[in-house]
């Protein structure tokens, strides 16, 4: 038996499983229990935060010659519509009511504060403190990743004003890149801080090629974009900012998103929207359709064309979407370009069975397009965790798919 089977063994015993789980708490949780930061030497030489501010109002309250806030977009909401099953019956994460909404959009700026690159990026202020809503962390506020870290890297002094725009998980997945980081470009700028006032720019880039096609939209010069990790460890003159939404952005994409990246990367005339889409993942490594071949018949017959969208910049696939008469796809970041349709475009989303992530029917919704669901079948066991659901393969019955298209087509001409 091998070493990896004996551990998957071990690991479905409930006994073994929690008691690996609670030593693996004390270890996460070691660093935070000494306390560096009580003696100020050792809070100097580690870096550690001595507490936290949970908003930057907070602390310029306590600090107000230290920087200001300035509301940019005002927060809304509005109601993503149930979307028109074709199938069975779509789960309960899809029942009313859906309400996306998003708080105040605000451009900060604060002076003498520090900023640490790990994940999306950290913030402490002048007086040691850090700066928890700009601070984002899979852990939360009070174990931050931060707290537990025996020493951080050397800090370096940094002059002039940075703009910081690392967004956690921006540098992973396209549709946070589109979705969370590009935007926080337009609050800048309607704050007067453009590339002419700002001396680099901290972002967390992934090595995406759309990455440095998208700020070359947003005319950023490609001298002030400076990468930043978790060994990133500077005090900054000054530093620029937009508040972070704090919750995922299928629950909190603001209504004007979609315009402003049409408006940066779409295609300036609409062309006519003619074509019928299918969006294949057949060179992604999980998420794919496995009965994709059963299914090209029945689309191919009702005149749909296959597109991979990894293969086209960003620029190619937002003037493919414009052109997309209709839209169908497995769950997949390429979704993102729903923004680029037409308002009315249908669009029908393969889900698999254990993963259910509405992200885009929130930017169905907020680009005026016309949004339906289908719950693919089961490919192995149940899966135990969201990680697991993620990357879970899917089948379409081939039966009754072209019923289902034929559901999508009426829907159009209603």
């Amino acid at each position: 038996m091998t070493f990896a089977a004996v551990h998957g063994h071990l690991r479905r015993i409930p006994w073994i499983r929690q008691i690996t789980l609670q030593f693996w708490k004390w270890g996460r949780d070691l660093p935070r229990r000494v306390r560096f930061q009580k003696i100020p030497a050792l809070q100097r030489w580690s870096g550690r935060p001595v507490g936290w501010h949970r908003t930057a109002g907070e602390y310029l309250a306590r600090h107000p010659g230290r920087g200001w806030e300035k509301l940019i977009r005002p927060g809304g909401t509005y109601e993503r519509l149930r979307p028109l099953p074709l199938g069975p019956a779509l789960p309960p994460c899809f029942d009313p009511p859906q309400t996306v909404a998003w708080e105040d959009e605000r451009v900060l700026y604060l002076e003498g504060g520090r900023y640490w690159g790990g994940y999306g990026g950290s913030i402490v202020t002048h007086d040691e403190h850090l700066l928890g809503e700009l601070s984002p962390d899979i852990w939360g506020l009070e174990r931050h990743t931060l707290f537990n870290k025996f020493k951080l890297p050397a800090v370096a002094p940094l002059p002039g004003l940075t703009a910081v725009l690392s967004t956690a998980e921006a540098d992973l997945n396209y549709s946070h890149w589109m979705m969370d980081l590009l935007p926080r470009l337009d609050l800048l700028a309607r704050a007067g801080y453009g590339p002419d006032k700002v001396d680099r720019y901290f972002i967390n880039f992934g090595g995406a090629p759309y990455e440095a096609e998208t700020l070359a939209f947003a005319g950023l010069p490609r001298e002030k974009l400076q990468a930043v990790d978790a060994g990133t460890h500077y005090r900054c003159e000054a530093l620029v900012t937009t508040s972070i939404r704090p919750a995922h952005w299928q629950y909190s994409l603001p209504g004007w998103v979609a315009g402003h990246l049409r408006d940066l990367i779409g295609p300036v005339a609409l062309p006519p929207a003619t074509r019928r889409l299918y969006l294949t993942r057949r060179n992604a490594s999980f998420r794919r359709v496995l009965n994709e071949e059963a299914l090209l018949g029945p689309l191919q017959e009702r005149g749909f064309e296959i597109f991979d969208p990894g293969t086209a910049s960003v620029r190619a696939q937002a003037a493919t979407f414009a052109q997309a008469a209709m839209i169908v796809s497995p769950h997949s970041s390429a979704l993102t370009n729903l923004v680029f349709c037409q308002p009315g475009t249908p669009v029908l989303e393969l889900h698999p069975a254990d993963y259910f992530d509405v992200s885009f029917w929130t930017a169905a919704t907020a680009a005026r397009i016309r949004y339906h669901a289908v719950v693919g079948q089961r490919v192995g066991p149940v899966l135990r965790t969201a990680i697991e659901g993620r990357r879970q393969d899917l089948t379409i019955p081939a039966a009754t798919f072209g019923a289902q298209l034929d559901a999508l087509l009426a829907s159009a001409r209603l």
